[in-house]
């Protein structure tokens, strides 16, 4: 929630929020449960700024690099254990140009056991706050942010991750015309426009009965 977020003086090393205990609920995350929850997502964020200009057509894919932000808390805590990468438009705050409203890098980095996220906008830190602390034996996916690039095709991301699609489904194509997601085994999920990246997020993996 905004009320929980502090945005971290410029320059300045970043502290991690205080850590939280974790919920005693078992949890246990597969790959149907991660595609209904980004179908969810997608479809409630989608539809207001979730989208590339995608049109199936080739494109050059510009490199993600770290802003001066991002590498200040690599160099603090290391890489993101999970994130999420949208690339999105903000028509409430931004002037519409002649090529429409520019697209908007916007990007969570989860550190679960130092129970801490950043939040991001094109590089800028924009907050943090505290998260709950997961329990040992936790499994993340071996990938970073700047891995990543808005406007790759299916086939770049496959040669990112390593591996092939497990699961894929069209959003709403009713509404959203294009609009499909990709699930690969159960950590990664990435969101395509007319075949161009719009957005990814890696999840933890948490054995099942596993404790603080």
């Amino acid at each position: 929630m905004a009320g929980d977020r502090q945005t971290p003086p410029q320059g300045d090393p970043p502290q991690a929020p205080a850590r939280t205990g974790w919920s005693r609920t078992r949890v246990l995350i597969v790959g149907g449960v991660l595609l209904g929850l980004l179908v969810c997502a997608a479809v409630i964020v989608g539809a207001l700024v979730i989208f590339s200009s995608g049109d199936g057509k080739q494109k050059a894919v510009k490199p993600w690099a770290l802003s001066a932000d991002q590498r200040r808390v690599v160099a603090a805590f290391g890489p993101p254990q999970t994130f999420s990468v949208i690339c999105a438009t903000d028509p409430k705050n931004d002037d519409l140009g002649k090529d429409g409203f520019p697209i908007h890098r916007v990007e969570t980095w989860s550190y679960h056991e130092l129970g801490a996220q950043f939040f991001f906008r094109d590089g800028r830190a924009t907050g943090e706050t505290r998260t709950p602390v997961v329990p040992a034996g936790t499994h993340y996916p071996k990938l970073r942010p700047e891995e990543f690039a808005r406007d790759m095709s299916v086939e770049d991301v496959v040669k990112v991750i390593g591996a092939a699609p497990t699961k894929a489904a069209d959003i709403a194509p009713d509404i959203f015309k294009g609009l499909e997601v990709y699930v690969f085994g159960d950590q990664v999920m990435a969101e395509f426009d007319n075949g161009r990246l719009v957005g990814v997020q890696t999840t933890p993996v948490i054995p099942t009965g596993g404790k603080q």
